[in-house]
């Protein structure tokens, strides 16, 4: 008896092609699976526009993606934002991030660096 029948042949081409098809689509939406980024939550009053794969810039460049957005139900009035951010980057304790807009209306994550301290997060 054959194992490669035409059954399995076409089980193994439809399961090979639905992981190409996840792994491709988060690659187009800028998540990587494979990535070497640290997770960093912010909390955040009102994040209008901005959305999962949003960039996140460190003085003009571009260091991670926003990842998830979730409404923080125990808090009211706040929206937690799980972003990764590059584990080679190191965040001094102080600093900021605010969401914002360029002129074409892209929403992004700008975070503010803190003045060199000796603790980082």
């Amino acid at each position: 008896m054959k194992f490669f029948t035409k059954e399995v042949q076409i089980a193994l081409v439809a399961i090979i092609a639905l992981v190409v098809l996840y792994f491709g689509l988060n690659f187009l939406k800028g998540l990587s699976v494979f990535s070497n980024s640290s997770l960093y939550c912010l909390a955040f009053e009102d994040v209008s526009g901005l959305s999962a794969s949003s960039p996140v810039y460190v003085n003009g460049f571009k260091v991670g993606v926003v990842e998830e957005i979730d409404y923080d139900y125990n808090h009211p009035q706040r929206i937690v934002v799980k972003v990764g951010l590059d584990k080679r980057l190191r965040i001094p304790e102080g600093s900021t991030a605010e969401v914002s807009s360029d002129l074409l209306g892209n929403i992004k994550i700008n975070v503010v660096l803190a003045e060199k301290t000796s603790q980082y997060l």
